[in-house]
């Protein structure tokens, strides 16, 4: 749908329509991350990637629940190769660029060596594997210095899409031979909520039990949970449509305080990703929500227009926001 499709403020958002609180709630995000990046007082800033996990998690398993319910399957092809010419072109442009750029601008030895190793991984979507292998972590001024740094997140997110839609169509199935008993969906939801759970444990537990934080920040599976947290909304839309208006515009500026309390509370000091990322994933978590039952009040807010603007090109932002910020520190 186009973005300036008209939708009444006080009604649901309807399932098949672009959701423009969902494209302002990116504007936000990645807001919040170039803004960190930028040296901004937004300490927690860095959060707001895991914001982008679950807003991930929602419309993808949103997507796909729609192919299942009309289809009764999932067109892997299909789905495959729209990821590819989403984000193959940009990010090939940007890898090139990149590569030239640290020719000329960066030491030959260490930094000129890592971002090469780094960009090679980051061309097979395994930039977090790269990383981890570096001596420093995400906060680290050396590890800084990598003009690739902030291409972790996208290499998490397409490893978890590389098993996730499985995982759906496999669950599905599994609720059709049980519909007897119970919904399709509900199936879908406790498998999905049972990953999520595991995910978060080993989360944690790497977080507080490992000398170093580097494991459960770059890993993919210990990442998993905050997109299914967002899946698992997508799956409860039934249910979550049956909120009173009044208690999701409640919710929407619970989630909007969250927001605020994570921006100016979390920094580079805090143990992350832990406990304390459920503060952003619980925070993205209730303004879905919210949006889903109503677009009053905070939902209403994220549909200004350069709010959704910046949603709408939140990818390229994303993808050139922290060579360049590298790449000038070189410079001046």
């Amino acid at each position: 749908m186009l973005a300036d499709d008209v939708v009444v403020a006080d009604a649901p958002a309807p399932v098949t329509t672009r959701r423009l609180d969902i494209q302002g709630l990116r504007g936000v995000a990645v807001g919040l991350v170039v803004a960190f990046h930028a040296g901004l007082p937004v300490s927690g800033g860095y959060a707001g990637v895991d914001m982008f996990f679950v807003i991930s998690g929602f419309v993808i398993t949103r997507l796909l629940l729609g192919e299942l319910e009309q289809d009764d399957g999932i067109g892997f092809v299909s789905f495959y190769s729209r990821r590819a010419r989403r984000l193959l072109p940009a990010m090939g442009v940007l890898i090139v660029f990149v590569a030239l750029a640290s020719v000329l601008l960066l030491g030959p030895m260490n930094t000129q060596q890592q971002t090469a190793m780094v960009g090679i991984a980051t061309s097979v979507f395994a930039a977090n594997l790269g990383l981890f292998l570096l001596p420093n972590g995400y906060f680290n001024a050396p590890a800084a210095s990598v003009p690739l740094l902030h291409m972790w997140s996208l290499a998490v997110e397409e490893q978890f899409y590389l098993v996730f839609p499985a995982f759906l169509l496999v669950s599905w199935r599994l609720g059709q031979r049980l519909a007897a008993r119970r919904s399709v969906r509900r199936t879908c939801i406790e498998l999905l909520f049972a990953g999520a759970l595991l995910s978060f444990g080993l989360e944690v537990w790497l977080t507080y039990a490992s000398h170093t934080t580097r494991l459960p920040f770059y890993l993919a599976p210990a990442r998993a949970w905050e997109f299914a947290a967002g899946g698992l909304v997508a799956l409860a839309e039934p249910a979550v449509r049956r909120i009173r208006p009044a208690v999701a515009i409640g919710l929407g500026v619970v989630g909007a305080v969250l927001v605020v309390v994570m921006s100016q509370t979390l920094s580079a000091t805090t143990v992350f990703p832990g406990v304390a990322a459920l503060i952003p994933v619980g925070a993205t978590v209730l303004l879905i929500i919210a949006g889903t039952v109503s677009l009053r009040g905070v939902p209403q807010l994220l549909q200004v227009r350069p709010i959704v603007w910046l949603g709408d090109v939140s990818y390229g932002w994303y993808l050139w926001h922290w060579p360049f910020i590298v790449f000038a520190e070189v410079l001046w």
